[in-house]
């Protein structure tokens, strides 16, 4: 059996008794992440294809488990014995996407689900293989959907206030991307600055 069939096989039944009735909905959890990374070995997934969010450690171009290369406090160190020419690249817009779903599904006591799931999972199969504008857009319309209507940016700020060594997050290629957007009539507003 395939290691990413392994890991839906193992997810799905628990986030579809959790979120949904829904099946066929892709959807997560959150864990540490020393239980994240023991999870992965224990399915044998390979944790290239699927990297850990870790918001205290910064995601380098050239890491293989999306963790970073920072080390934050209070989060374990763990080897990877991969060699430096086997670490994937990963597009810049990429990585926005990814901590934004993130940091948004983090501030709302959540877990990435539905085309959100599907987006992360798009890009954890091939995180230098850029994702499209439309995701851009579909990001954008999710910050929108805030409850206390704050921009992406405001989300992170207050996210700092409660963990003091959140990492600086950038998000300079979407806000590009969704400006040009604006331009063209496409979108109202952007909800990433």
């Amino acid at each position: 059996m395939d290691a990413a069939v392994r890991l839906q096989t193992a997810i799905m039944p628990l986030s579809s008794r959790i979120k949904t009735k829904n099946s066929n909905k892709i959807g997560g959890f959150f864990v540490g992440y020393v239980c994240g990374h023991e999870f992965l070995e224990l399915l044998g997934i390979d944790k290239k294809k699927y990297p850990l969010f870790n918001p205290l450690k910064n995601l380098t171009s050239k890491d293989e488990d999306g963790t970073g290369s920072d080390d934050a406090p209070a989060v374990p160190e763990i080897e990877s014995d991969t060699p430096e020419s086997e670490k994937i690249e990963w597009d810049p817009l990429n990585k926005e996407v990814y901590n934004a779903i993130h940091l948004i599904v983090t501030s709302w006591s959540g877990a990435p689900y539905g085309d959100y799931a599907n987006i992360i999972n798009f890009i954890k199969r091939d995180p230098s293989n850029r994702v499209s504008d439309r995701v851009v857009k579909k990001v954008n319309y999710l910050i929108s959907k805030d409850a206390q209507c704050r921009p992406l940016i405001q989300i992170v700020d207050e996210l700092r206030r409660d963990y003091p060594s959140l990492k600086e997050f950038e998000f300079t290629e979407m806000s590009k991307i969704i400006e040009e957007m604006i331009a063209a009539g496409e979108v109202e507003m952007n909800y990433i600055e």
